[in-house]
């Protein structure tokens, strides 16, 4: 299976030589795809601040707008390889269960019903739904998670999200919406990789996150509120067309 990792790191950085020992130790062969950074040009014509005011309780910051081309970028990898399924990994991802993490790349292309299939959540939620498959389950959550450093990718799904032009939501926040794409996000339980940032010399994103939750606005924060119910609503009509 090809493995496509995010890095915007020279090829002695830390994050890209722990993520070639990854490699190296899982039996995989990385093709490495250069991000963006957050003072790249193509950050500001990229970012539709209508579409974000309108669609998200709050800006976004260069750093998430910067790792959302860095991840259309492996799509657009993924998809010039002419491969059905991909890995798609960020630089500080780290496997902890070796043996799960092979069953699942094994399994993978018998497992039906996805196109992001992920293998790390950040903090999920309730499963409403679960398939056992050998050392994992296949699960839906009642809303998909955030994160988005390990994830398998259908070429059909990756073309469908390559098709939206504009950003205006972090690319893991997108996957909650996965209805837009009419692709369905599923996880693997328990995930069999975790985030290893901050032993990488902490996260790419945090700093401008909690600068931007300063600036937050009273008039933003109740839009915001109308939102989550507007998501949860068209959510509940999602999962009755699933199950």
């Amino acid at each position: 299976m090809k493995t496509f990792i995010l890095t915007v790191e020279q090829p002695q950085g830390a994050r890209r030589r722990h993520s070639i020992a990854e490699c190296q130790r899982l039996g995989l062969e990385p093709v490495f795809v250069s991000g963006c950074t957050k003072t790249s040009a193509e950050v500001a014509s990229a970012y539709s601040r209508m579409l974000n005011r309108l669609l998200l309780k709050r800006d976004m910051t260069a750093g998430e707008i910067a790792c959302y081309i860095g991840h259309r970028r492996l799509w657009q990898a993924f998809v010039d390889s002419g491969e059905e399924i991909a890995l798609i990994c960020e630089d500080d991802f780290q496997s902890v269960d070796d043996a799960q993490f092979s069953d699942v790349l094994e399994q993978a292309a018998d497992i039906p019903d996805w196109g992001i299939l992920k293998l790390f959540d950040f903090s999920p939620k309730e499963i409403i739904r679960r398939h056992q498959y050998g050392s994992f389950d296949v699960v839906d959550y009642k809303h998909p998670a955030a994160g988005a450093v390990a994830y398998l990718l259908r070429r059909e799904a990756a073309l469908r999200m390559l098709d939206r032009k504009s950003i205006f939501r972090p690319v893991d926040e997108d996957f909650l919406y996965c209805w837009e794409f009419g692709t369905r996000v599923r996880s693997i339980y328990p995930n069999p990789v975790a985030e290893c940032a901050e032993s990488l010399g902490g996260s790419l994103l945090e700093e401008d996150r909690a600068s931007l939750k300063k600036r937050k606005s009273m008039r933003r924060s109740l839009w915001g509120i109308f939102l989550t119910m507007h998501k949860q609503l068209r959510a509940s009509f999602y999962r009755k067309r699933l199950f």
